[in-house]
């Protein structure tokens, strides 16, 4: 139970033990959204799994308890809806703290995209309960999210790193998805040596810019000089690259 409070206090939630549970407060007054969590919900989960399972609680608890937008059909949810890649680990801490589950689509061993909602109060992750209600599949969610995704990045500027690897990077959590709309983005600029990692559910470096040919092998070990800048567990070490389209974990 110690390991759990500490993670979520450091995500600045309140924590108090009743009994074998945590109760967990996010927001203040009359916004205040509370929980109690079984904390056994993570005793089996590693460093990482456990990150992002408190990633997922805090993304819930930190929105108002009765926000407006948990109310939001499909049409007003679409103009602001944008992925974000995350874990199950963090599917399963948004339906301990909300009763229902995110709303996801499997992309990677236990890499998931996700949905939410930007308002004015942060981001609101739709869950599998509010999807129910929108009565579209969740292809129509896809597209649609996909779509917003491409309108919010065209203005993204790509920057270096010290390793020389680049980075496609607006800071809004959906960076590590906008490997879904590269191809898109750049058509006729993305080779076959093109590497791209998601370290981060806001990081996605590649070897090279589509609009740079200065490249860098972006290998395991340009990869292990990079993690040193993150201060969590990686969102996933694998390389990544194209083939006929779909992003493949390069050899």
């Amino acid at each position: 139970m110690q390991k759990l409070q500490n993670e979520l206090e450091k995500r600045g939630l309140t924590c108090e033990p009743i009994g074998n549970t945590l109760n967990v407060i996010g927001n203040k007054g009359i916004h205040a959204n509370r929980v109690n969590v079984d904390p056994k919900h993570s005793l089996q989960m590693d460093a990482r799994e456990h990150w992002f399972y408190t990633r997922g609680l805090y993304q819930v608890l930190s929105q108002p308890k009765k926000a407006i937008v948990k109310k939001w059909k499909f049409r007003l949810s679409a103009a602001s809806l944008l992925p974000s890649v995350e874990t199950l680990s963090f599917v399963k801490g948004v339906e301990d703290a909300s009763g229902s589950p995110a709303l996801f689509r499997p992309l990677f061993d236990d890499l998931v995209i996700c949905y939410g909602v930007r308002w004015d109060r942060g981001i609101h992750i739709i869950t599998r309960a509010q999807f129910q209600t929108w009565g579209v599949s969740e292809d129509r969610v896809y597209a649609g999210a996909r779509s917003m995704l491409y309108h919010h990045s065209e203005h993204v500027k790509w920057t270096k790193s010290d390793e020389g690897l680049s980075q496609f990077q607006k800071g809004d959590g959906s960076d590590a998805a906008r490997f879904m709309i590269l191809e898109d983005m750049f058509y006729g600029d993305i080779e076959a040596d093109f590497r791209f990692s998601i370290p981060s559910p806001d990081s996605l470096i590649t070897n090279y810019s589509p609009s740079d040919r200065d490249k860098v092998a972006l290998d395991q070990d340009a990869f292990e000089e990079n993690r040193a800048s993150y201060d969590h567990p990686l969102l996933c070490d694998a390389i990544f690259a194209f083939e006929k389209g779909k992003p493949v974990k390069a050899s």
